[in-house]
């Protein structure tokens, strides 16, 4: 799961996103999520049904989506994602060809904006999601690290833009 960790740290350079994870598609297996304070906390079969409603997206608004344990309306969703609210909290959560990714985040509309922006500028730079990589294979990093930080700190570009 280290390499993936690269990316949830890269989407909380968006520090309106409180937790985050990377989980397999269609499996909903855990890649990478967000750790410590702010632990994406959603349960194996949660993730596993949540999903699934990607496969009947038309259906999604009227049932709405649970994640971590909270029930969230979904006021839309279009190709590939998913919008959940609940009174100050939602999630954006998007997929590609083998993996979803979700990010929670807490503020106002501006905030979610934000949201939406880095969550699908992640899934369309990380081409590693859109590979045919089989899930269980071994996972190098699937970028450049930094010689000059001591750390091992990927270079990935922000993606989290201010939105005006």
């Amino acid at each position: 799961m280290s390499g993936w960790t690269a990316y949830i740290d890269n989407l909380h350079a968006c520090t309106a996103i409180k937790r985050s994870a990377i989980v397999g598609y269609p499996s909903g297996e855990v890649w990478a999520r967000s750790e410590g304070a702010n632990a994406f906390a959603g349960t194996a079969a949660e993730l596993a049904t949540f999903v699934k409603a990607f496969d009947e997206l038309d259906k999604v608004p009227g049932t709405g989506a649970d994640l971590e344990g909270t029930h969230y309306i979904v006021p839309r969703t279009e190709e590939n994602l998913i919008f959940g609210k609940k009174d100050r909290t939602g999630f954006f959560a998007v997929k590609t060809a083998q993996a979803v990714l979700i990010a929670v985040y807490e503020g106002e509309n501006a905030v979610s904006s934000e949201v939406r922006n880095a969550v699908e500028k992640l899934a369309e730079s990380a081409s590693f999601i859109h590979s045919r990589r089989p899930l269980d294979a071994p996972l190098a990093a699937p970028f450049p690290v930094s010689p000059c930080l001591k750390s091992s700190r990927p270079i990935l570009s922000p993606v989290c833009e201010k939105v005006k």
